[in-house]
């Protein structure tokens, strides 16, 4: 058909590819994509369970860190830990404040703008302050006096 236009942009696209498997290096993605926090999520079922149970029964010998996060860490578990605490502060709040107002015989509202700002309490805690920590950590260590 036509030698031009549209298919030759596409197959200049398949020769790039082409390239990059051959090569076996992969471009790795900007870090503003969705492709480049896919490989931090990328666990099934059955990682998810022994990391579950690896977490309950110890194993003498090793460490949890060396046996089962080295191999591949995720931000799987941290991600669904930290939603998982925000429904929880969530719900357990609007459960106290239900019942003292059914003792006070008043009418209840649910308060779901209280998740935001759980979320923003929790998600700030978990990320922030590790970050704020290795920094200062970091600027500790490149700072301190050499003591011979």
């Amino acid at each position: 058909m036509n030698a031009g236009g549209a298919s030759g942009i596409m197959l200049g696209d398949e020769d790039e590819d082409d390239t990059e498997l051959l090569s076996g290096k992969k471009k790795t993605p900007p870090f503003w994509s969705f492709e480049y926090y896919q490989q931090f999520f990328d666990v099934d079922t059955s990682q998810v369970g022994r990391r579950l149970l690896g977490s309950f029964v110890p194993q003498f010998g090793q460490t949890y860190l060396e046996s089962h996060l080295r191999p591949s860490p995720d931000l799987y578990g941290p991600f669904w830990v930290c939603i998982t605490l925000v429904f929880t502060l969530v719900i357990s709040a609007d459960l106290s404040l239900y019942s003292q107002e059914s003792y006070a015989d008043a009418h209840h509202n649910t308060h779901f703008s209280w998740i935001n700002r759980a979320a923003l309490m929790v998600f700030l805690y978990t990320w922030l302050v590790p970050v704020i920590l290795y920094a200062q950590l970091y600027w500790r260590e490149s700072h301190w006096p050499d003591i011979h």
